[in-house]
C-alpha cells in the first residue's frame, strides 16, 4: 500500500484529468422545499413502491428489475439529501487517521468536478477541521452544487 496521502493522489489525479471532465451523472430533483415529516413520508412511499415490485418481481433479469427500481432509488437518494441538509448534525472529534481523509470543501468540489472522486469511490461525511458529522457527502449533490454551506470540510473515506 503507498504511503503517499489521499490528499496529494487526488491532486495528480486530478491534474492529469486536465479538464473538467464531462461526466454524465443523474440530475437530482431539488426537494429543499420540503419539511423533514413531508420529505419521511415520501421516502416511505417510495419504500412501499419499491417492496411492491420486490414482491411481484417474477424472476425477470437484473437489469428489467433494476429499471423498475432505478425510479425510486434516484428519487431516495435526492430525498435524503435533502433530508441531511435540515437536519442537525451530530458531530465526533476526527480520529488521528482520518485526518489524511479530510479536504476543504472545496478541494473536495473540484475533485468531483474533474471525476477524481465519484459514488464509486468510497463514501463522504460533512467535516469540519476537527470534527466529522453523520451527514453524508454526495459527490454528485456537490457536482450540482448543493453543498451544506455550514461545513468547511468533507471527509471522504475511499473504499
Amino acid at each position: 500500500m503507498s504511503n503517499t496521502p489521499r490528499r496529494k493522489v487526488l491532486r495528480n489525479r486530478k491534474r492529469n484529468c486536465g479538464d473538467k471532465l464531462n461526466i454524465e451523472h443523474k440530475m437530482m430533483k431539488d426537494y429543499s422545499n420540503l419539511t423533514i415529516e413531508e420529505i419521511d413520508r415520501l421516502i416511505e412511499e417510495n419504500d412501499k413502491k419499491l417492496k411492491n415490485i420486490w414482491d411481484t418481481d417474477d424472476g425477470n433479469s437484473w437489469e428489467k428489475y433494476k429499471a423498475k427500481c432505478k425510479p425510486y432509488w434516484d428519487d431516495n437518494e435526492s430525498l435524503y439529501i435533502a433530508k441531511s441538509m435540515k437536519e442537525t448534525p451530530k458531530m465526533r472529534p476526527l480520529e488521528e487517521w482520518e485526518k489524511e481523509c479530510l479536504m476543504t470543501i472545496e478541494e473536495f468540489k473540484e475533485c468531483c468536478e474533474y471525476g477524481s472522486i465519484t459514488e464509486d469511490d468510497g463514501s463522504g461525511k460533512y467535516a469540519m477541521e476537527n470534527e466529522v458529522s453523520d451527514i453524508d457527502a454526495s459527490p454528485i449533490a456537490f457536482v450540482e452544487g448543493r453543498i451544506i454551506p455550514r461545513f468547511t470540510h468533507v471527509c471522504w473515506y475511499n473504499k
